[in-house]
């Protein structure tokens, strides 16, 4: 189902107007989520067993950081990592308006604080780790992760759809990063021998992620794998051969078609009647006000609407999801300065959510 619904879109994509105009990154997701709550049908327990969508993002990384432009991003650094420090501002500010407001009647408030500062600074593995640190109970972790996936789906899906329009009558318009590699590695029908190519060499990055993981941790760690590809792509990515592998940006896109698709048969919404309303109300106060602080502070500052969007998506869902969404912004430059920041966010996010755990502590009862 995974591999059939993106290969279908690859195929119809030069045939259909419509496929082209909506484009495969909704429709792919939007049938994960309609097939994903469907009543009776398992398919997140079969994709979590599977880890389908880990594996999509692990080859679409390096595959659509390869025609990136180093050059280019060093241009546009200042302002990428401008916004999302002001992201990260918005969050603290967000959780510190929902512990002292929304907080103050549920269990364990601080520290759940902390690890969605973690969450929506880094990612799962740091809300994780921060949990561990923390000694929260067992139960409030899985908990907590899904309360992330089920607010954040939403918000997923204003990024695929009217965040673009909606925020540039407001904002400065996001300018497309495209080289002429870039534009080439975009086009519908460019799949080829140079994509074979490209693809060897997403899984030899992937493989070498793996075995340093394994030195390193002794186990697969999902940070260390990710960081160790995204470093792998960047540096590959200034190698003109590498650079120039034709297909290699749109190979990506079909791995991020398949992730689409899995992350939308996760979103089951109705795990959401089984939380408890007050623990509702406090995770979404800091998702919603943590995006409209962060748009605002942006707004103040000047940044288009582009980098705003990619840096909250690092900010939000990490690194994984940013090809989603530069996919869907058809702006390709965006892959390397929305990853850079990514890891930026999985590098500070432990030590700023502790911080914030700290200064809660100070204004709680």
């Amino acid at each position: 189902m995974v591999i059939a619904i993106p290969a279908l879109m690859l195929w119809l994509q030069s045939k259909s107007k419509f496929i082209d105009m909506v484009g495969p990154v909704l429709i792919c997701y939007g049938v994960g989520l309609l097939l994903g709550n469907l009543p009776g049908i398992t398919w997140a327990e079969k994709l979590l067993q599977d880890d389908v969508n880990g594996v999509a993002v692990a080859l679409a990384i390096p595959l659509m950081m390869f025609s990136s432009n180093p050059g280019k991003w060093a241009k546009m650094a200042g302002k990428t990592i401008l916004s999302f420090i002001l992201g990260a501002i918005a969050v603290g500010v967000a959780v510190t308006f929902a512990f002292v407001v929304l907080g103050q009647g549920l269990d364990n408030s601080q520290s759940m604080a902390a690890m969605l500062v973690g969450v929506y600074t880094g990612g799962t593995p740091n809300l994780v780790a921060i949990g561990k640190v923390l000694n929260v109970g067992a139960e409030i972790t899985p908990k907590l992760i899904i309360m992330d996936t089920v607010l954040c789906a939403f918000y997923l899906l204003f990024l695929l759809t009217i965040a673009n329009r909606l925020l540039s009558t407001f904002m400065r318009p996001g300018a497309t990063q495209n080289s002429s590699v870039e534009s080439q590695n975009t086009e519908p029908n460019s799949l080829g021998v140079k994509s074979v190519a490209a693809l060897v060499l997403s899984l030899a990055c992937l493989g070498l992620a793996v075995l340093i993981s394994f030195l390193i941790k002794g186990k697969m760690d999902e940070l260390v794998i990710l960081l160790t590809i995204t470093i792998s792509g960047f540096l590959l990515s200034f190698s003109p051969k590498v650079n120039a592998l034709m297909g290699s940006y749109r190979l990506g896109e079909v791995f991020i078609w398949v992730f689409c698709v899995s992350i939308g048969l996760l979103s089951d919404f109705s795990v959401m009647a089984n939380q408890n309303t007050e623990l509702i109300m406090f995770c979404g106060a800091i998702v919603l006000l943590s995006i409209l602080l962060h748009y605002l502070l942006a707004f103040l500052f000047k940044i288009d609407v582009h980098t705003v969007l990619i840096t909250s998506t690092a900010a939000l869902f990490g690194p994984a999801f940013v090809g989603l969404v530069a996919s869907r912004l058809k702006n390709p430059g965006l892959v390397t300065a929305g990853m850079t920041t990514g890891v930026i966010g999985y590098s500070i996010a432990n030590v700023y959510a502790l911080i914030v755990f700290n200064w809660l502590g100070y204004l709680g009862p």
